[in-house]
C-alpha cells in the first residue's frame, strides 16, 4: 500500500514539474493575446524600398562613416591542466544518466503495478 502511494505521488510530482515551465511561459503569451487588435498600438508601416527610405532620410555612400579596421589579438591557447579527464564533466554526465534511469524505472514500475492490480482484481 505504501509503495503504491509513493509511486503515485512520484508520478504526479514528475507530471507537475514537466508541465510547470511551459505553462508559465504560455500564460504570458495568452495574457498578451487577450487584448483586442484594435486596442493594440499600431506602428505605421513604411512599404517603400529600403534604398528609397535611405535616400529620403539623407543617407547614402557619400556620407557614410569612415571604415576603421580593428585587429583582435590572437586567442591564447589553453594549457591542459591534468591527466586528460575532466572529472566534473564525468560527474555531471553520470548524474544525468542516473536521473533519466530513475525516471524511466519509476514509470515502468507504475505501469507494471497498475497492470498487476487489474489482473488480481479480475480473479
Amino acid at each position: 500500500m505504501f509503495n503504491h502511494r509513493l509511486t503515485r505521488t512520484a508520478a504526479v510530482a514528475v507530471a507537475i514539474a514537466a508541465t510547470a515551465a511551459p505553462a508559465a511561459s504560455a500564460d504570458d503569451h495568452w495574457r498578451n493575446a487577450s487584448v483586442a487588435p484594435e486596442q493594440q498600438a499600431q506602428l505605421p508601416q513604411d512599404l517603400r524600398n529600403p534604398d528609397t527610405r535611405d535616400f529620403a532620410e539623407g543617407r547614402g555612400t557619400y556620407n557614410s562613416p569612415e571604415v576603421v579596421v580593428v585587429k583582435a589579438p590572437a586567442p591564447v591557447a589553453e594549457q591542459p591542466t591534468g591527466g586528460g579527464i575532466d572529472w566534473e564533466d564525468v560527474g555531471i554526465g553520470a548524474g544525468g544518466l542516473l536521473t533519466a534511469s530513475l525516471i524511466a524505472l519509476g514509470g515502468t514500475l507504475l505501469v507494471v503495478q497498475r497492470r498487476g492490480a487489474r489482473t488480481h482484481a479480475a480473479h
